[in-house]
């Protein structure tokens, strides 16, 4: 359902080649994209996107332009230092009303990917997946140990989030792979309180 007003500003980080962040064009007034990669940053300038070739948010000038919100799909599980990127992410977002829509696979998978291969990200979160050996963790179990583990902690609160199917490009194992995503709108406060998190507390459990 088209909006009456359109939302303002909207930051998306590690867009790719931006297929997904173009379904966001109706939504702002302004959209700013940010890769690491330069052949995906030529497709978002070609895809007349306002475009920042960055792998690190705090080395930009993003940080101090207050976008109304913030939005990082599929990139949590590919940075040396997620919590790091985290942190940008709120200092990205608007003080009080801003907000961030962040979508991460589970089971989380973290690696980080460069000339030789994958390895383990330097800053490692305590959330179950394949990397520990517990492949036999739920999505549910794993969504709920994202947010009381690291996002809590971190000043972030839940304010909504969905499970949706993610395809994922495939390897010389299978072509391609079918996962699940949570998608979770996050309000960046200082510090979370606690009735927020007895209020949120399991709340994976209607998924279940």
């Amino acid at each position: 359902q088209p909006l009456d007003e359109k939302l303002g500003s909207l930051l998306d980080v590690g867009a790719g080649d931006g297929f997904v962040t173009e379904t966001a064009r109706p939504l702002f007034t302004n959209i700013t994209a940010t890769e690491s990669s330069f052949a995906l940053s030529w497709r978002l300038w070609m895809r007349g996107f306002t475009t920042v070739r960055t792998g690190d948010l705090k080395t930009s000038s993003l940080c101090n332009s207050g976008f109304d919100v913030v939005s990082c799909f599929n990139v949590l599980d590919r940075v040396d230092r997620p919590i790091d990127l985290l942190h940008s992410l709120k200092a990205c977002a608007k003080e009080d009303t801003g907000r961030i829509v962040l979508a991460v696979v589970m089971p989380f998978c973290p690696a980080v990917m460069g000339p030789g291969g994958s390895r383990p990200p330097a800053q490692r979160l305590p959330v179950p997946g394949c990397c520990d050996g517990s492949k036999n963790n739920s999505w549910e179990e794993c969504v709920n140990a994202l947010v009381e583990r690291v996002l809590w902690p971190e000043g972030f609160e839940v304010e909504a989030f969905a499970r949706v199917p993610y395809l994922s490009h495939g390897d010389n194992r299978r072509k391609l792979y079918s996962l699940d995503d949570v998608v979770l709108v996050l309000k960046p406060n200082q510090v979370v309180s606690e009735d927020h998190k007895k209020d949120s507390a399991n709340f994976c459990q209607q998924c279940e």
